[in-house]
This record gives C-alpha cells, sequence and structure tokens, in this order.
C-alpha cells in the first residue's frame, strides 16, 4: 500500500493535465493555438480544464461524470480499468485532499494539443508539470488522452502518461 501511496503525486500528475493556475501561465503559442482551434476541440480543452479542477479538488462526482464507462488509464503504476482507478487512486486522493494532506503549489499543463477524429472522437497530448506543497519533488512529464462524445459529453476514454527524464525536465 505504501508503493501506491508514494505513486500518488505521479498519478495525481495524470490528471492534473489539463489543469492550469493561470491563463498567464500559458505560452503564446498555445494562446494562438486555442484561438484558432475548432468548436469541438475548444470543447474538449473544457473538459480537460473541468475533469482536472476536479480532481485537484477531490471532487468525486465531477470526476466519474467525466470518465467513459469503459475508461483506461495507463500510468508507471500499471493499467487500470474504471473502477481499479476509483478503488487505487481516486478515492484515496479525495481524502487525502480533503483532508489537507495534499495541496498543489503548480499544477499546470503545457503544449496542449487536441487532435479531432469525426465528430465524437479525440486526441489530446501535451506536457505536465505538478508539485505538492509538502514535497521538494517536481513532477514532470507528457501525457495522451482519448475522448470520445458520450450521451452529449466529453468524457475521457483513455489515458497513458510517462515522467520526463531529468535531462528533459525545464
Amino acid at each position: 500500500m505504501s508503493h501506491i501511496r508514494n505513486l500518488i503525486p505521479v498519478l495525481l500528475a495524470a490528471f492534473a493535465l489539463g489543469w492550469a493556475l493561470g491563463a498567464d501561465e500559458k505560452t503564446t503559442d498555445e494562446k494562438k493555438t486555442r484561438k484558432k482551434a475548432d468548436p469541438a476541440a475548444e470543447e474538449v480543452r473544457q473538459a480537460i480544464d473541468e475533469l482536472n479542477a476536479a480532481v485537484v479538488a477531490g471532487d468525486l462526482k465531477t470526476v466519474a461524470s467525466r470518465l467513459g464507462e469503459r475508461y483506461f488509464h495507463t500510468s508507471v503504476a500499471g493499467l487500470w480499468d474504471r473502477a481499479e482507478c476509483f478503488e487505487k487512486l481516486l478515492i484515496p486522493l479525495s481524502e487525502q485532499i480533503k483532508a489537507g494532506d495534499i495541496k498543489y503549489e503548480v499544477a499546470r499543463t503545457e503544449d496542449l494539443h487536441v487532435e479531432m477524429y469525426g465528430g465524437d472522437t479525440a486526441i489530446a497530448v501535451g506536457r505536465f508539470t505538478l508539485k505538492r506543497s509538502n514535497s521538494p519533488r517536481l513532477n514532470q512529464g507528457r501525457f495522451t488522452h482519448v475522448w470520445v462524445k458520450e450521451d452529449g459529453r466529453w468524457k475521457r476514454a483513455a489515458y497513458h502518461s510517462h515522467e520526463l527524464p531529468e535531462r528533459d525536465r525545464k
């Protein structure tokens, strides 16, 4: 169990990928890209923002509403389906956030790109940075999300991330 608990910062980084502390932290290129994005890609970006804000806040109801019924999560901890992801990551994380044991100083996404495939599927890729207030460790990595439109709402169907090696960190 302590192995999983030690991985929680890395795993949360996976969920905090779309979260940004403020618009001023986005690069000029990201702002230009976002302005040119088609409406469906912008909807996906908004869904990413909503999902990741909910994870950082420990809001499991909103998180559940943004994960597809057949969701898969792949990270350094392994491959989990939707139920395993809630059991092993989201519920313990939510409890720690609400108890005040975890608080984030930095949670941002850079180089976010959303590519649409038809009207109901999107792939989002980017880079994340995450830092907890009680840890000197700065988590940085890259991610890939698959988003699908289910029942008229964008939901994340698949997630994959990896941490960047020290040489690639900013």
